[in-house]
């Protein structure tokens, strides 16, 4: 069996590592490249799995980044690691393909990846949320805003993106939560990034991530003073040129539930407790915001849980603290 630490890699082991994680990674694609993050893997089986030491707890981000096939046994291999160390551990936003089977504990389903299909034109549906994508996006370009793809290296306008998100980080306010921090240019290997642009100034952005033949979606920002319709324009013009090019899955997410859905291995009480514990925090990270500005698309839901071998207040104190909770 084999630790390594992400930050430690040399920048060739780096480059496999991000291959390893374009071939088979999903949600935890950020998280397991993140400097924080260490990589479990045996021998036998090629991939890993990424995770952080807290509080003497073990926090997995995701599936196992390996085969299907092979899912389980890396996931068993993992567990019987953590139990030789005296450490507990959690499997965080995993997904309905994690091997659930013979595993002991809590499972809760928290939250859900929304997948859509870009040849689902948004712009050519009927009912109030396509007639509202529709308005804003017609808005956005009447103001000016034009959408384009990066291609030709522009350190200036990297520059300019960078801008925008370290802008968009101090701006924030209250509590926080985050899985992994913001390297916008790094590990460019299977990623693109598209922007939107009003009077040659750059006023937004979003990145895209490859994984298992499909897309990630994510770090979809804006400037404050955006015209109102620019992350709409921004979406639509992505799935419109991955519609062109044949591509039949875009991945965003994990999005949390507006309550929980599920909830197994736990008591009456200590179930009640959860979901108190949970539409807590949602309102306290206002966790509704992403979900509400994602409904609209009407993408197709698939759950994401988190698996704990023993819930108690340590495990779940391990767990905030592996995302950078920040109150």
């Amino acid at each position: 069996m084999n630790n390594t630490d992400v930050k430690e890699l040399d920048s060739e082991k780096r480059k496999f590592l991000v291959r390893q994680v374009r071939r088979w990674g999903d949600l935890n694609s950020d998280a397991v490249l993140d400097s924080q993050c260490h990589l479990f893997s045996t021998p036998s089986i090629e991939g890993f799995i990424g995770y952080r030491i807290e509080d003497g707890c073990a926090i997995a981000f995701g599936d196992p980044v390996c085969a299907l096939a092979e899912q389980d046994q890396l996931a068993l291999d993992f567990q019987n690691y953590c139990k030789s160390l005296g450490v507990k551990p959690v499997f965080a936003m995993v997904s309905k393909n994690f091997p659930f089977t013979n595993r002991h504990g809590s499972l809760i389903e928290f939250g859900h990846k929304l997948v859509l299909d870009p040849s689902d034109d948004l712009l050519k549906k009927t009912g109030p949320d396509a007639v509202l994508i529709r308005k804003k996006v017609k808005h956005a370009q009447k103001t000016g805003v034009v959408i384009d793809e990066y291609l030709i290296e522009d350190l200036g306008l990297e520059k300019a993106i960078e801008q925008i998100g370290d802008s968009w980080l101090k701006a924030r306010r209250g509590a926080q939560i985050y899985i992994a921090h913001h390297n916008f240019f790094n590990d460019r290997e299977g990623k693109r990034w598209f922007y939107a642009k009003l009077d040659n100034r750059v006023i937004g952005f979003v990145i895209l991530n490859e994984i298992r033949a499909s897309w990630l979606l994510n770090n979809l920002i804006t400037t404050q003073d955006a015209p109102s319709g620019t992350s709409e324009l921004l979406i639509a013009s992505v799935l419109k040129t991955l519609e062109m090019e044949k591509c039949t899955k875009v991945v965003i997410g994990p999005v949390v539930s507006r309550q929980i859905k599920h909830i197994e291995g736990l008591g009456v009480f200590s179930t009640l407790v959860v979901r108190s514990i949970f539409s807590l925090a949602k309102n306290i990270f206002r966790l509704d915001g992403q979900t509400k500005f994602w409904e609209k698309f009407h993408p197709n839901k698939e759950p994401s849980f988190v698996l704990f071998e023993e819930l108690n207040f340590r495990t779940i104190k391990a767990l905030l603290r592996a995302m950078n909770v920040k109150i």
